[in-house]
């Protein structure tokens, strides 16, 4: 059953009394005979899907990490300028992997990160949580990861080269939980 009304000179809004699938418990109102149910269309819902098929939720990107990313990539020796290392510059390398730590890891970390580079070149990020701090030192093949936790010290050695980015949040993770 279809109602069907018009708004003059606006258009016309149609609502269907019909239950969009086959459950009758959406509405009490309505019992549907064996042979009716079969008519009724129904809604392809995220439990019918084979579990291969469900992707995981997309984690929520901070507001800070555009500003991060834009400070990493101002910070690239320039191609015309020789490159010395006296703390001005980072390398394209340490500022892809940089970049790619953000990226894989920044909705983990617990604000926006105050942003350095170390004596060999690598970019160090500190970080303030309620119990405590978390550095991490970006490097070439992994991030070194500190944490100062109620006067003690704990460490993770995350190897953003690996393609298991999985891995290398749960590293990060289990150092972050113990910040708040």
């Amino acid at each position: 059953m279809t109602i069907e009304t018009t708004a003059d000179m606006f258009g016309t809004l149609r609502i269907s009394l019909k239950p969009t699938s086959a459950f009758s418990f959406e509405m009490p109102s309505v019992a549907y005979s064996a042979n009716e149910l079969d008519t009724v269309p129904v809604l392809e819902l995220l439990s019918d899907q084979p579990i291969a098929v469900v992707k995981a939720p997309t984690p929520i990107t901070p507001k800070w990490l555009p500003t991060i990313q834009h400070r990493i990539l101002s910070s690239v020796n320039p191609p015309d300028i020789e490159y010395v290392n006296d703390g001005r510059w980072l390398t394209s390398e340490i500022a892809t992997q940089a970049l790619n730590f953000f990226a894989a890891t920044s909705d983990l970390l617990p604000g926006e990160p105050y942003l350095y580079t170390s004596i060999d070149g690598d970019l160090v990020a500190e970080f303030k949580g309620k119990r405590g701090t978390l550095t991490n030192v970006v490097g070439k093949i992994s991030v070194l990861a500190f944490a100062s936790v109620d006067g003690k010290i704990h460490n993770a050695s995350l190897k953003i080269a690996e393609s298991d980015v999985d891995k290398v949040r749960a590293g990060l993770r289990q150092l972050t939980e113990r910040l708040s």
